[in-house]
C-alpha cells in the first residue's frame, strides 16, 4: 500500500500542489465490486487559502490512476462506522444530498481513514464538523486544540485562515524550549520576549561577523574580477585558435580535392595512352600496299588474287577491330576505311 500511495502521490497530487493524508482501498462501493483497482483519498492543498477535498481514484493500465470523482470536506455531513465494536470492513459516508457505502479491503485501513477525516475536521471545520458516529475516536483528538475558521454566510467555504497544525516534533521542541527557560505555556508572552532578545543578540553577532569579514569579502572580489580578466584572455586564444583550426580544415579540404583531380587525371591519362595504343595498332594493320592491293586487284591473276585476299583480311581486321567510337571519327580512321 506505502508504494501506491507515492505513486498516487506522485502522479496526481504533487501535480496539483496537493499533498496525500490518506488513502483506502475500495473493495465495492454501494454494493458493486469494482472490476479495476479503487482509491478513496483525502489530501489538502499545499498553498494557502487550505482547501481539504476527498477523491475517488481510479487504477488504469501501465500502473497509471486518474481521478474520478472530487468533493470537498466541507459537504461532509454524515461518517457512519455501522458497529464500532466489531471490525467491519464497511462504512457509510453523507456527501451532499448522496449517501455511499464503502467497503474497504480491511478494517484497519478503514480505521485509519476515519480518525484521519476526524481529525482534518475538527482542525479546519469545528463548526460544521460532519456527525461521526458509531465510531470508536480516541480521546486526545476530541480534546485537541482547535482554531475556528470563520464561515461566511452563503456557504463559500473553500478556504480557510493562515493556520497550521503543528507537527508533534514540532510540539516537543516548543516544550523542550519551554523547560529549559522555566515557563508554562501560560507564558507565553515573556517566552516571545526572550525569543526576541536572543535573536537581536544573534543578529548583532551576525552584523559584526559581517564586518569583520569585509577584507576578506574585498579580496575575494578581487579574486573574482582576475578570474573574469583570464577568462577574457582565454576566450580570446580559443577565437584565435578556432580560426587557425578553419584555415587547416579549409587548406585540407583544398589538398584533399586537388588530390582527386590528380587522380582522375592520371587515370585519364592511362585510359588515353591505352585507346591510343590499341588506335595506332589497329591502323598498323592496314597498309599503304593492302588498300592499293584493293584498288588494282586483278581476279585474272593467281598472285593478284592471293594479294587482295591478304590485303581483305587486314581491312577486315582493322574494320572489325576494338575501337571506340569517338576514335572512329579520327582522319586517320577515315583515310584507311576501304
Amino acid at each position: 500500500m506505502s508504494a501506491i500511495r507515492k505513486g498516487v502521490q506522485r502522479q496526481l497530487f504533487q501535480t496539483d500542489d496537493e499533498r496525500l493524508l490518506a488513502i483506502l482501498h475500495v473493495v465495492r462501493v454501494d454494493g458493486r465490486k469494482k472490476k479495476r483497482p479503487t482509491f478513496f483519498c483525502l489530501a489538502v492543498t499545499i498553498e494557502h487559502p487550505i482547501s481539504v477535498r476527498l477523491y475517488f481514484v481510479k487504477g488504469e493500465k501501465d500502473d497509471t490512476f486518474k481521478k474520478k470523482a472530487r468533493f470537498y470536506l466541507r459537504d461532509v455531513k454524515e461518517v457512519d462506522g455501522i458497529n464500532p465494536k466489531k471490525a467491519l470492513s464497511e462504512f457509510h459516508i453523507v456527501i451532499g444530498e448522496r449517501r455511499y457505502s464503502i467497503t474497504a479491503s480491511n478494517p484497519e485501513e478503514k480505521d485509519e481513514f476515519i480518525r484521519e477525516l476526524y481529525k482534518l475536521s475538527a482542525q479546519y471545520f469545528p463548526v460544521q464538523m460532519p456527525d461521526f458516529c458509531n465510531v470508536s475516536i480516541p480521546v486526545d483528538n476530541r480534546e485537541m486544540s482547535i482554531l475556528p475558521i470563520e464561515i461566511t454566510d452563503d456557504g463559500n467555504t473553500d478556504f480557510v485562515h493562515d493556520y497550521q497544525p503543528i507537527s508533534a516534533k514540532e510540539e516537543a521542541d516548543f516544550r523542550r524550549l519551554l523547560a529549559k527557560g522555566e515557563l508554562t505555556i501560560g507564558e507565553a508572552d515573556k517566552f516571545a520576549e526572550i525569543l526576541s532578545a536572543q535573536l537581536q543578540s544573534l543578529d548583532g553577532a551576525n552584523i559584526q561577523s559581517m564586518m569583520g569579514s569585509e577584507v576578506a569579502v574585498n579580496q575575494l572580489l578581487a579574486l573574482l574580477d582576475g578570474a573574469l580578466e583570464k577568462v577574457a584572455l582565454l576566450e580570446k586564444e580559443i577565437d584565435i585558435c578556432d580560426g587557425i583550426l578553419s584555415h587547416v580544415r579549409n587548406s585540407v579540404e583544398l589538398i584533399e580535392e586537388k588530390d582527386s583531380l590528380s587522380a582522375v587525371e592520371r587515370k585519364n591519362k592511362d585510359r588515353l595512352q591505352q585507346e591510343l595504343t590499341s588506335f595506332v595498332t589497329a591502323l598498323d594493320t592496314v597498309t599503304d600496299n593492302h588498300i592499293r592491293t584493293l584498288k588494282e586487284a586483278n581476279l585474272n591473276d593467281t598472285g593478284s588474287i592471293a594479294r587482295c585476299a591478304e590485303a581483305a583480311r587486314a581491312v577486315s581486321q582493322f574494320w572489325n577491330g576494338c575501337i571506340s567510337k569517338p576514335l572512329l571519327q579520327m582522319k586517320a580512321y577515315e583515310d584507311r576505311k576501304p
